[in-house]
């Protein structure tokens, strides 16, 4: 009889949202872009940080996605930055690595994503790894929901941050679903209160 329970528990938590949060960690500059203003990444981190306080208190899988630079030798060891204060993943949570862009850049990311109908993206930044993993999604008929104020974007070519990521939103909106923070959190509470949801 417990058997059944576990399997049924475990049916319902496939079920689930999985968040993926993308590239929390420190040592993020490239000096050919710019920045984004202090207050935007402050404000796209708070959001992050709600959405994962809110993962959790669900039980929701959680899947931590970094971008590590090659190795400069065989004998080289992969040095890791630091997790940003307050996003740090724990044991239970799913960490993938990938030296592209895009997220599926891990082959056990696009194997993770592959059986999970509900994935959503939080994180840095908007105009790499968000969209470029949001449109690789797109063409794999994997489902998305972006969460536009848990990112911001870098600005280049005289186009400032906060512009590039509107593009960025307008342009994600091609290829998966737009929600606030808030939003997702709200959607996520409703259906969890729908009977057989608890």
């Amino acid at each position: 009889m417990g058997a059944i329970v576990n399997l049924v528990n475990r049916s319902e938590r496939d079920l689930m949202p999985t968040l993926v949060l993308v590239d929390l960690h420190l040592n993020l500059s490239h000096p050919r872009q710019s920045e984004p203003e202090r207050e935007e990444l402050s404000a796209a981190l708070q959001a992050c940080r709600l959405a994962l306080a809110h993962a959790r208190h669900r039980q929701m899988p959680v899947a931590f996605v970094r971008r590590t630079p090659p190795l400069t030798s065989f004998l080289a060891n992969h040095a890791y930055p630091p997790w940003i204060r307050g996003l740090e993943p724990t044991r239970s949570d799913m960490i993938f690595e990938r030296l592209l862009p895009s997220c599926y850049g891990s082959s056990e990311f696009a194997q993770m994503a592959a059986r999970s109908p509900n994935l959503v993206l939080a994180g840095l930044f908007g105009e790499t790894a968000c969209l470029s993993t949001l449109v690789e999604a797109h063409h794999r008929n994997h489902h998305f929901t972006f969460l536009t104020d848990a990112s911001c974007s870098r600005g280049q070519g005289g186009v400032a941050p906060a512009e590039m990521h509107c593009s960025v939103t307008n342009l994600a909106a091609l290829y998966g679903r737009l929600a606030t923070t808030e939003e997702w959190m709200q959607t996520v509470s409703m259906r969890s209160a729908l009977p057989g949801h608890g």
